[in-house]
């Protein structure tokens, strides 16, 4: 073979190749922008992440995540960027840096005065490595709030987690759980009761930190907790009489 021919087979060979790499590109961002066409707009998110680091794609997401929950709680078709009121609540948005995992973690709430709706907005990004080991699984979530965090009252509201668990399964307490105070108890875990005549009411368990020396808490000392926690249980604006308490020592 002679020159020409071999640098003619070699341009064509690379321009085969480059037109294979371009379409392979293409095909990705395509398929990548689809994957995100469903999306709401939070309309003062830019106002909060001016100025300070932040995650192109993480955000993208975040907003598909948004539509994805909020069209389990509206009883119709929910349209792409249909909903124009979304902001964050004052005094709700943080972005913390955790060295020692090299992730951003931001938390904020949003409402939607038109839906009467609020949801827990929360996402995990690094600057170092876009798929870290650190980021959670649920670290990147659109989630439900406790009674005591809702502006418009309850909406019967279903997230992701609570649709994985089993609605039948969930409890309002669920987002605050688990609760500590410290040197003395943690609110761990619950157990919701499905059928007979309990049906509805909710088993709460109790971790007791014991102090030195002693193998268990006195009777007083848990009389003195439970009062605690129906007092936090109203402060939430659960209803007590919903929730029976039981210690593990």
């Amino acid at each position: 073979m002679d020159l020409y021919k071999r640098n003619r087979l070699l341009f064509f060979v690379i321009l085969y190749a480059a037109i294979s790499v371009v379409l392979i590109v293409v095909a990705i961002l395509y398929n990548l922008r689809g994957q995100y066409d469903n999306q709401l707009e939070i309309s003062n998110l830019s106002q909060y992440t001016d100025g300070q680091p932040s995650d192109t794609d993480s955000v993208e997401y975040i907003k598909y995540a948004l539509f994805n929950t909020v069209s389990h709680n509206v009883d119709y078709e929910l349209k792409n960027d249909s909903i124009k009121d979304i902001l964050i609540r004052d005094r709700t948005f943080s972005q913390v840096y955790d060295k020692s995992t090299q992730l951003y973690m931001v938390h904020f709430i949003v409402d939607i005065k038109s839906l009467k709706q609020s949801y827990r907005v929360a996402y995990e990004w690094s600057s170092e490595d876009q798929f870290s080991e650190h980021i959670s699984e649920y670290g990147t979530q659109i989630s439900c709030l406790p009674p005591g965090e809702l502006v418009y009252g309850s909406f019967d509201c279903v997230d992701d987690r609570i649709l994985e668990q089993g609605k039948e399964n969930y409890d309002a307490i669920s987002p605050l759980l688990p609760y500590h105070v410290k040197s003395k108890y943690k609110v761990a875990e619950y157990e919701k009761i499905t059928v007979g005549e309990e049906k509805g009411r909710v088993i709460l368990t109790v971790d007791v930190y014991a102090n030195r020396g002693d193998i268990r808490p006195s009777t007083q000392a848990i009389n003195e907790y439970s009062e605690e926690i129906k007092a936090w249980l109203v402060e939430n604006k659960l209803n007590v009489n919903n929730y029976t308490l039981t210690f593990r020592y």
